[in-house]
């Protein structure tokens, strides 16, 4: 449970000032992912931030443009409708319309694709997501291991990822576990703490390109690296990279799991290597002494 209350940390500790945009948090989630296998997050969230942040879940093949219209409060009462039903449905769309969000949260699968995103809401789009960041609204994106809009719109952002379907994998320390679900200790930094417990990981790393935006927030283990492959069979390559150069591109500690990425105006991005790790699975799930 504490590894919940860790990220919970890092990332409620981005929205301490509320942002510019609004109190609620709009969490897009992909239709084969059930929101009950992250309610201790979603829940911890809510909690944490106390009555600050309204939760509202949206199902990515909805046609409502209820995601980049404007953020713009309401401040005058609307005009009264002749019946109760044309009353009632003004109130409700301009509950919808003028609902402004703190941060929005995009949970894909591993093996979500652009093309699973065809019939994806017209609004979810890395040209959307970029205008929610410039009007002051936080992102909280989960990566796949295929190539899809979040994945996309990282790499707009300097940030390098792995070929498809090349994600972090350990051997150390010996496990039950597969190689690619990796017990990670935090190393900290201005958002994580000292001495805090291992984190389960299980998804995909980045290499940080040269931009003074972008920073780590969880680094991968000294001795991961990202392979095809849960096995040896690419070690080869990886080790001698890495003797030559110290570390190499895909292993080592320079890689980051857990990545934010603050705009001019005070918003935040922030991209993580798999939604897994905000899992009620690995949450309460026990890590090795």
């Amino acid at each position: 449970m504490f590894s919940l209350y860790l990220i919970l940390a890092a990332f409620v500790g981005l929205l301490q000032a509320k942002s510019s945009s609004g109190d609620s948090v709009l969490v897009v989630l992909d239709n084969k992912l059930d929101r009950a296998d992250y309610s201790l997050f979603f829940g911890g969230l809510d909690s944490t931030c106390g009555q600050r942040f309204a939760l509202d879940l949206f199902n990515p093949l909805s046609q409502s443009k209820d995601i980049v219209l404007p953020s713009v409060r309401r401040e005058t009462a609307p005009p009264r409708s002749s019946t109760t039903h044309q009353t009632s449905t003004t109130l409700s769309s301009l509950h919808r319309i003028q609902k402004v969000r703190s941060l929005v949260c995009v949970f894909f699968r591993q093996d979500l694709t652009d093309l699973h995103t065809l019939d994806f809401s017209s609004e979810i789009t890395p040209q959307s997501l970029v205008s929610l960041l410039e009007k002051g609204t936080n992102l909280l994106l989960a990566l796949s291991q295929k190539q899809n809009l979040v994945n996309s719109l990282a790499n707009e952002f300097s940030l390098i990822l792995p070929p498809p379907q090349t994600p972090l994998v350990s051997h150390f320390p010996e496990r039950e576990e597969p190689a690619t679900v990796i017990p990670v200790t935090p190393q900290p930094n201005v958002i994580v703490g000292a001495d805090l417990p291992p984190v389960w990981f299980s998804g995909i790393p980045a290499a940080l390109g040269n931009n003074p935006l972008l920073f780590p927030i969880l680094r991968a283990p000294a001795e991961s690296f990202a392979s095809d492959a849960a096995d040896d069979s690419g070690a080869e390559s990886v080790l001698e990279a890495t003797e030559r150069g110290g570390e190499g591109l895909w292993a080592g500690s320079s890689l980051s799991l857990v990545t934010g990425f603050q705009t001019r105006n005070g918003a935040r991005a922030t991209w993580v290597g798999g939604a897994e790790l905000f899992s009620d699975e690995f949450a309460k799930k026990n890590t090795p002494r």
